[in-house]
């Protein structure tokens, strides 16, 4: 049975982050949750994180991928609706004994430290290990930072909370879908369409506006799917052919095709074995013509190492796949650079 927790500033979590704030609130201590834009994910981890600290006297860190990015996200950020910063709303200052602008921190009177932090020098972290981490923005931070972390949970019994919005299918997304088949996990991925958040006629206006501020109706979908829609699959920015490979794994027309030994499998090199061989016939027929008709043997020597150091050139280049063809490629760009 859950046990109801009062939080400081009398906060409560919305109906569709209940899942998480109920996973928490019964001990849990892994949790991964992949969200839309605007679906408080912040929020969530900063009561969290202060309710953690009033229960549990020790070190909380809220991680986000660059300091400057904290401070701005976290530190300085002011809830629209409430026009109050969001660490007072979760750590009123009755509650606090410091607030330290520098290294952005708070110690709380029972002598829990709450600080948030980049995690791109994760290994550069300094003083009492934490017992509560969240990793904010988690799909563009890096990998690392939780690998150096996660010993130091392991070994007090601390608790990790993971939340992000996708950014293609990077270490954020293979790590969910490994950590969903993990009992000791909890995760939840929630789309925009499943939240009341946004109307469905806002939905649609954000869809028309990345379209519009994109130029490319491919990636404003794209970045719609990801950023509202939690699509793990969705086109990162300057990807080619996502949106096709997108729709061939939705219809099933992709899988694995194994190698069949009893099918015969044939390369042709034709036009490249046509000009590779004319050309080092050439070569050796101006070999032979030099030889004939000079009779200096310095010259000789340093012609034939020359024409012979042409053929092993031409003989690396058959075997990499040029042909004549490249070589035309290559000349007209040379002209274009001239021009």
């Amino acid at each position: 049975m859950s046990v109801e927790i009062e939080l400081p500033a009398g906060w409560r979590p919305r109906p569709y982050q209940t899942a998480l704030w109920r996973y928490l609130e019964d001990g849990g201590l892994r949790a991964d949750v992949a969200a839309h834009r605007r679906w408080g994910k912040d929020d969530v981890a900063l009561n969290w994180a202060a309710v953690s600290a009033i229960q549990k006297p020790g070190v909380y860190w809220h991680l986000l991928p660059e300091a400057a990015q904290a401070r701005k996200a976290i530190w300085e950020a002011v809830n629209p609706h409430t026009g109050r910063r969001r660490i007072d709303e979760a750590f009123p200052p009755a509650i606090r004994t410091s607030t330290r602008d520098g290294d952005m921190s708070l110690r709380l009177a029972n002598g829990s430290v709450w600080q948030v932090l980049g995690s791109d020098n994760y290994d550069s972290l300094v003083g009492a290990p934490p017992v509560g981490v969240v990793f904010s923005e988690w799909a563009l931070a890096k990998p690392e930072a939780w690998t150096y972390i996660r010993p130091i949970l392991a070994e007090n019994g601390g608790w990790a909370l993971f939340l992000w919005t996708p950014r293609g299918r990077n270490h954020a997304v293979r790590a969910f879908e490994a950590r969903s088949r993990d009992g000791a996990w909890f995760t939840l991925r929630s789309p925009a369409t499943e939240t009341e958040v946004f109307t469905p006629t806002q939905l649609a206006r954000e869809r028309a506006e990345l379209v519009a501020e994109t130029g490319s109706k491919e990636e404003g979908e794209a970045r719609f799917a990801s950023e509202y829609l939690v699509d793990f699959d969705a086109a990162a920015p300057g990807a080619y052919y996502a949106i096709l490979l997108g729709e061939a794994q939705s219809a099933g027309r992709i899988g694995r095709v194994p190698h069949d030994p009893a099918l015969a499998v044939h390369t042709a090199w034709f036009y490249r074995r046509i000009f590779t061989y004319s050309a080092c016939g050439a070569n050796f027929a101006l070999l032979g013509a030099i030889i004939l008709r000079l009779h200096d043997p310095v010259a000789l020597k340093w012609l034939g190492l020359a024409l012979i150091g042409a053929n092993v050139v031409l003989g690396t280049l058959y075997l990499a796949g040029a042909t004549v063809t490249d070589w035309a490629k290559l000349v007209a760009a040379g002209r274009r650079d001239r021009a």
